[in-house]
């Protein structure tokens, strides 16, 4: 096996240092927080109390809002009638 050229070598050497020096820029960014996305809180609705059936659907839609904009509460059925 014979030895490895010379600019083989060099380029490695350049290599590292490159690799050392994208180490060093990288490393403070690891410390940023990215933040995270929430969905903008939303009110209550008002209560539907079954006398003005006008107001049923607009009182589902608005249901439907609150389960599809936060996953992270995973809604059973259950979970959505006790809500």
């Amino acid at each position: 096996m014979s030895p490895p050229e010379p600019n083989f070598l060099k380029m490695m050497q350049q290599m590292t240092q490159l690799i050392g020096q994208l180490t060093q820029a990288v490393s403070p960014m690891e410390n940023l927080r990215v933040p995270e996305f929430e969905t903008p809180s939303m009110k209550e609705p008002d209560s539907f109390h079954g006398t003005q059936a006008h107001k049923l659907r607009e009182f589902i839609q608005y249901y439907q809002l609150i389960f599809h904009n936060y996953p992270e509460n995973s809604f059973s059925d259950r979970k959505k009638v006790l809500y």
